[in-house]
């Protein structure tokens, strides 16, 4: 019996308002938004407000998306086109629809899922496959307690954690539509117990995950002075300890430092990591005894 695939149909592009197309991505950065707001509909204002990719950053993840996905490039499509890029954008779709959209036209199959549906896949493009090949192309900037502003144009972005990629990792849009830029952060991560375990576990019996905080000035000559935050500490870091396993019941325990992060779920998560891996427990209530070690 031949196998038979069926693609889920997406809308057409912007079929659900058409007045969308005469306002071309250009134009609505050249718009007097606050003048003529109060004329417009209520798709159109918020076309206008919400975030709009620009051009250029739309055809690169595009192409990306369809190499990684599809073997073929963008040349083999009307992305090439600006307007048809612009006609994207204006109906608020995405990379991930456009090319959903001509691999449907043109009956393409994932070529990165070969054993799936006999190598007729046609499961549709998703949003965090789109944030992988923008992972993939661009370079990530390191999230830290200042205000993450655009890299392009220096405007303060907006946000939203993604679900499925690294802990803590956020995809930042610039509110800027002249701009249009997008961009992944990640915290601060350091991750290397196994250089420290050296294929010796047994020396080792617990976790311990603990905020710390530097007790040296900023631009210190002396470097940084990392200690466990006391209760009236703001952490400055997150950081993952092994328990030596010769110390574990005398009271005063030694522990090794093997990850620092730059929030408490990445912490967390490789804790809980390292305990599936060797089933060490992750140990609570140890501030004190880690900090007077650590002093020690």
């Amino acid at each position: 019996m031949a196998a038979s695939a069926s693609r889920r149909r997406r809308p057409e592009t912007g079929s659900q308002d058409p007045d969308w197309f005469l306002l071309r991505h250009r134009d609505l950065v050249a718009l007097p938004t606050l003048a003529l707001a109060s004329q417009l509909d209520g798709a159109v204002r918020f076309l206008i407000q919400r975030h709009i990719m620009n051009i250029h950053l739309f055809q690169v993840l595009a192409d990306q998306l369809l190499r990684t996905h599809f073997g073929i490039d963008i040349r083999d499509t009307n992305l090439t086109e600006e307007e048809a890029v612009e006609a994207w954008i204006a109906g608020g779709q995405r990379p991930h629809n456009a090319v959903d959209e001509h691999a449907e036209a043109y009956e393409l199959y994932r070529t990165d899922q070969p054993n799936t549906c006999w190598g007729l896949c046609t499961t549709p493009l998703t949003e965090l496959e789109e944030l992988k090949a923008m992972q993939a192309l661009e370079p990530q900037i390191t999230l830290t307690e200042d205000v993450m502003c655009c890299p392009k144009c220096g405007s303060r972005t907006e946000f939203k954690d993604v679900v499925g990629m690294e802990i803590g990792m956020q995809h930042h849009c610039c509110p800027n539509n002249s701009c249009g830029h997008e961009f992944l952060a990640e915290p601060v991560s350091s991750m290397y117990a196994e250089s420290i375990i050296h294929g010796q576990p047994e020396n080792y019996n617990g976790i311990v995950v603990h905020g710390v905080v530097n007790r040296n000035p900023k631009d210190s000559e002396q470097g940084t002075a990392y200690e466990i935050a006391g209760q009236d500490d703001f952490p400055e870091m997150f950081a993952v300890y092994l328990i030596v396993a010769t110390t574990a019941n005398t009271g005063q325990i030694e522990v090794v430092p093997v990850g620092d992060f730059g929030i408490p779920e990445q912490a967390h998560a490789y804790a809980s990591k390292l305990h599936h891996q060797y089933g060490w427990p992750v140990q609570l209530e140890t501030a004190s005894t880690v900090r007077e070690s650590l002093a020690a």
